[in-house]
């Protein structure tokens, strides 16, 4: 057999120079020769539009009441500090909030402002920004603090829920019940129509699916569709309502919401050996149909609430279910416990409250309404939770004890009849297996290596054969080169062949390429074979590129290196580098 190999050796190269000498410090601008009439005409224009539109859409929220996103406008000084305002209007974020080319589109939540009030902003900005006085006049220069006022008390999430009117619609046929009144409605307002109504056994098996995440049965499918019943679709929601399945379907969507794990995370992700209680919670809550608000004061204090619930226990995993460090030093228990509260009071408040309060551990909230005070006193109400493994009082459970009595009957059994086995005769095959004389130092291989007779360097590298069979090129490096390896095999019948790139300290970063960063690009890979003796060579088709690590999936990945384009090729570069790396090709057909 012959092989033809062309490797194209990709260099990199790394510029250094010395840091520059820091530049002097700026002169300072000089004053515009215009400058006290541009002051002039400003501070006019805030009298007589600015300030009103400061006060009446911005400032509640940025300096009056609160000051939210670090914008403070009560005074020049903190407006121009803020970032928010440059020295022309073109080049000022604010202009972009106001004009809603970015968000958070301004003022928050309330309509845009007219266009000859953006551009009396705009204006005024261009002119310098100049105040008459304060917008707030403040002792000492400190901010208010951020204070939650009723219009933010009127946040969507802190809204109880209300009874909304469906609307009307002009076409009934397809109304059943009020939602429908919502999806026509949708659709009218997109001009759409309504798709066709599901056959029935479309339904059944949309429905099962929602309901359980399981297909229905042929046999449930089949009565359905023959079910002449007028309620015969609420029947069958009613028994998926009953079903187990509902509550191991639906847990899932909720333990999603709590970030449910059945291991702790971080580089160690030990498994945590009872989280399922967490989960069984969850599943029975929901088959039981749980009050909402039971549903969650389990969850934030059950065993506070409910001591002798064993339910009420499991369903604490809540607070216990987020990512922990299992290995700290001292030096980072108190930084992992600010962070276990921070996760508590993170997931809390996005499963319960409808609000990332987040944010608030650094600073007032930039858009919701909830200041870092509000957030420490949340997080001081889960600073006496502590994680902890603890046996369920369940003693009252007689069917529960008779069953745990069992299995622990049977695993106390199956342990001792393991541990017994491997001591004994297992340890003894072990021994018997180590002192055998002909036992082979490596499992057999279904790969035989093909030892080179020749090696060849078109561009004048060193190719040594090593003693394991590999070949090691030192010497000339220019950027092409093409390779050429002779080898004999009597095996017939070859399915594939093997290409290894194998690291060395002579290489940079230890290869397993040449280049200058340790890589390769393999731009040609061919093979020629011959009978032993013969000079007829025929090009053998290779096929189903793989390898270990591709450095990506197309013009530098290993299924390149056997196309037609002569620039791409297999690399290995972005997590291949210093690692030994194969390829495999297939032949078709088999190579005899």
């Amino acid at each position: 057999m012959k092989s033809v190999l062309a490797l194209v050796l990709l260099s990199a190269s790394v510029l250094t120079a010395n840091e520059p000498a820091p530049e002097p410090p700026a002169e300072p601008k000089a004053v515009p020769a215009d400058h006290a009439a541009r002051v002039k005409r400003g501070t006019g224009l805030f009298k007589s539009e600015v300030r009103g539109l400061l006060v009446k859409h911005c400032l509640d929220c940025h300096g009056g009441k609160s000051v939210k996103a670090d914008f403070d406008i009560a005074t020049r000084k903190s407006l121009m500090e803020s970032g928010y305002v440059d020295e022309t209007a073109e080049d000022s974020h604010l202009m972009l909030l106001l004009d809603h080319s970015v968000e958070p589109h301004m003022p928050f939540k309330a309509p845009k402002l007219p266009a000859k009030a953006i551009a009396a902003i705009g204006t005024w900005i261009d002119l310098g920004a100049p105040y008459d006085k304060p917008l707030v006049e403040r002792s000492g220069d400190a901010p208010k603090a951020m204070v939650v006022t009723d219009t933010d008390r009127e946040f969507w999430s802190f809204r109880p829920l209300a009874d909304v009117e469906p609307p009307a619609v002009e076409k009934t046929e397809h109304v059943r019940n009020p939602v429908d009144r919502f999806v026509l409605a949708r659709l009218a307002e997109a001009d759409l129509a309504s798709n066709p109504e599901a056959d029935r056994r479309t339904l059944i098996r949309r429905v099962t699916f929602d309901l359980t995440g399981l297909p229905p049965t042929p046999e449930r499918v089949e009565a359905f569709v023959h079910d002449d019943d007028p309620r015969a679709y609420e029947k069958l929601v009613d028994e998926l309502l009953e079903s187990p399945h509902f509550g191991e379907r639906w847990a899932r969507h909720w333990m999603d919401v709590a970030r449910f794990a059945e291991s702790h995370g971080y580089e160690q992700d030990y498994d945590r050996k009872h989280a399922y209680h967490y989960r069984d919670f969850l599943v029975k809550a929901l088959n039981a149909d749980m009050p909402y608000d039971q549903f969650v004061r389990w969850q934030l204090a059950g065993d506070e609430l409910e001591p002798h619930e064993p339910l009420a226990w499991m369903a604490t995993g809540f607070l216990g279910a987020g990512a922990f460090p299992t290995q700290l030093t001292e030096a980072e228990f108190e930084s992992a416990r600010y962070d276990e509260l921070d996760d508590v009071v993170g997931t809390t408040s996005t499963a319960f409250l409808g609000l990332t309060v987040g944010c608030a551990r650094c600073h007032d909230h930039k858009f919701d309404p909830f200041p870092a005070a509000d957030y420490y006193s949340m997080a001081s109400a889960f600073t006496t939770t502590i994680r902890s493994e603890v046996e369920l009082p369940v003693e009252s459970d007689a069917e529960f004890r008779e069953r745990l009595k069992t299995w622990q009957a049977k695993h106390d059994a199956l342990t001792k009849e393991l541990d017994e086995y491997e001591r004994g005769p297992l340890l003894a095959k072990l021994k018997a297996e180590l002192a055998r004389k002909d036992r082979p130092l490596r499992a057999p291989s279904p790969w035989t290596t093909l030892l080179p007779k020749t090696v060849k360097s078109q561009g004048g590298a060193k190719l040594t054969v090593q003693s394991d069979g590999s070949v090691l090129a030192t010497g000339a490096k220019p950027a092409n080169d093409e390779y050429e390896f002779v080898a004999e095999t009597p095996l017939e019948g070859l399915r594939s062949i093997r290409l290894e790139a194998l690291t060395h300290d002579s290489l940079a970063r230890k290869g397993p390429g040449r280049a200058g960063n340790g890589n390769f690009a393999l731009s040609d890979f061919r093979v020629q074979v011959a009978p032993i003796g013969s000079e007829k060579w025929t090009a053998a088709k290779l096929t189903n590129a793989r390898a270990t690590h591709q450095q990506n999936e197309t013009s530098l990945s290993v299924a390149s290196s056997v196309d037609d384009d002569p620039v791409s090729g297999w690399a290995v570069d972005f997590g291949g580098i210093g690692k030994d790396q194969a390829a495999v090709f297939d032949f078709e057909p088999a190579v005899d």
